[in-house]
């Protein structure tokens, strides 16, 4: 009971880091884009991209060893985890050599210069080591350590880039090395303090382990990446900083979804998981219909206030791309919705299909953007962003379809309901030039949703109180 208390109270504490850490970049925009002209914001943009891709690569996200690691080696985690970052160091100092071989070619495509990617290797270097630490900390439920870390490595890149931004004559330059230095330099003191904790480093016992679990996995983490990030690349590639700027902003705000996705996902996933194991499918399938209901009304209401929001992030300047907005939040719509495929997939250990699935989706996306980008401009990289998720959508339906496990889901609701949000995508595009009728609309969903809220009171605090969505769904079959 004791450790459940504590993992309960470490998972909330997490929570609430993470939504620091990504509303900070959401709160500063506003500053950054009246401080920043449209190309150096779409500079950084496209600095911030090569970054990701480039992390998981040189890395092969090896820290994600670390949950299967504390089991085997509980006894000396301290050595696995000094092991496991000298493994990453040296293949991040081999992938940077050959970059560093082809630097003017990489250079060429990247957009980049030689400072820009001195700095990603030392970022790449170190950064593992406040990743493993972090996880460290949460497998011991040190959330104080764990959320203090990720607060003020954020803030203190966030105050150092204002301040570079604000003194410096080039301001994409103290934009992009205010980010990256705090973050080295915190890195780089927790990097000796990992290495000073172990007891002994073996290269024989850990580096095959982390490898042999990692690197699979490190796929789909990287054709996911690439996926969510390939288009800014990309943009920037055919129609240069400023088209990347105009469409990053927007993309920034739609990506708001997905934050609220991954906090209302690691509460559902658990709770569906359990009910499978239980046979109990039906509950599921009804429990679907009411969640997924709940996260539409939640971002037809984002898709409505979208120009408003966006005035107030970037000002005049990039209202020109509000038609940014709607496919990309659809394309978070459709990839709530795979997730229902992919926990099936997951329970019945088939993690293997997620990474090809998700390297199928980040391939169309690719190839869409080449073929499309140059001919129509940067708006067409939301519409292939839709496309990208829709496919990866249909393969995780094939996948469970193949396993003979497509029963488990609610498919003729889901589809129905992704149809339906099809047309809300065109309809709000539609509604974002009549004001008057737009928040007419925006009204009655509020009014709607609070008569819901009071109709469900009970239900709602005895689902809190259980953490279990089972008191609203049963009321929900005993009214219809």
């Amino acid at each position: 009971m004791k450790n459940g208390s504590k993992a309960l109270k470490s998972g909330v504490w997490y929570t609430i880091g993470t939504f620091v850490v990504k509303a900070s970049s959401f709160i500063t925009t506003p500053i950054f884009t009246r401080l920043l002209s449209v190309q150096d914001v779409g500079k950084f943009a496209n600095y911030s991209s090569w970054l990701s891709i480039l992390m998981i690569i040189t890395t092969l996200d090896l820290y994600s060893a670390l949950n299967v690691a504390r089991f085997d080696f509980k006894d000396d985690l301290d050595s696995f985890i000094a092991s496991n970052l000298l493994q990453g160091s040296f293949i991040t100092v081999v992938f940077f050599g050959l970059i560093y071989l082809g630097k003017s070619t990489f250079l060429r495509v990247s957009s980049l210069t030689d400072f820009e990617l001195l700095l990603m290797f030392l970022y790449c270097l170190f950064c593992p080591s406040l990743q493993m630490y972090q996880m460290k900390c949460r497998i011991e439920y040190k959330y104080k350590i764990s959320v203090f870390l990720s607060v003020l490595s954020v803030l203190s890149s966030t105050f150092l880039s204002l301040v570079l931004v604000i003194i410096l004559k080039n301001r994409y330059f103290g934009r992009y090395v205010g980010y990256m230095i705090p973050y080295i330099i915190l890195n780089f003191g927790i990097y000796i303090f990992l290495l000073k904790k172990a007891n002994s480093i073996s290269i024989k016992k850990y580096w095959k382990y982390a490898f042999v679990i990692a690197f699979p996995m490190m796929w789909h983490t990287l054709a996911g990446n690439v996926l969510t990030t390939s288009d800014r690349v990309m943009i920037k590639s055919y129609c240069g900083s400023d088209a990347v700027g105009l469409y990053s902003i927007p993309y920034s705000y739609a990506s708001m979804v997905q934050i609220l996705w991954i906090s209302m996902n690691s509460a559902w996933t658990p709770w569906a998981l359990e009910r499978i194991d239980e046979g109990d499918y039906k509950s599921v399938k009804s429990a679907t219909i009411l969640y997924t209901l709940f996260f539409g009304v939640i971002i037809f209401v984002f898709l409505l206030v979208s120009p408003e929001v966006l005035y107030i992030m970037g000002g005049k300047t990039y209202i020109s791309a509000i038609g940014v907005i709607p496919p990309i939040m659809v394309s978070y719509v459709f990839n709530f919705a795979y997730a229902f495929y992919a926990n099936v997939e997951v329970y019945y250990k088939k993690q293997n299909y997620i990474a090809i699935c998700t390297g199928i989706a980040a391939v169309v996306n690719i190839l869409l953007n080449a073929l499309l980008i140059p001919r129509y401009g940067y708006t067409v990289a939301a519409y292939t962003t839709l496309v990208g998720y829709i496919v990866l959508l249909l393969m995780h339906f094939l996948c469970c379809y193949f396993l003979k496990k497509i029963h488990l889901v609610n498919n003729k609701f889901i589809f129905s309901f992704l149809i339906a949000y099809l047309g809300i995508m065109l309809l709000v595009q539609f509604l974002y030039k009549h004001v008057i009728a737009r928040y007419f609309l925006i009204a009655i969903i509020l009014v709607g949703s609070l008569m819901g809220i009071y109709i469900f009171r009970r239900e709602i605090k005895q689902a809190i109180k259980t953490r279990s969505i089972v008191p609203i769904t049963n009321r929900k079959r005993g009214i219809i």
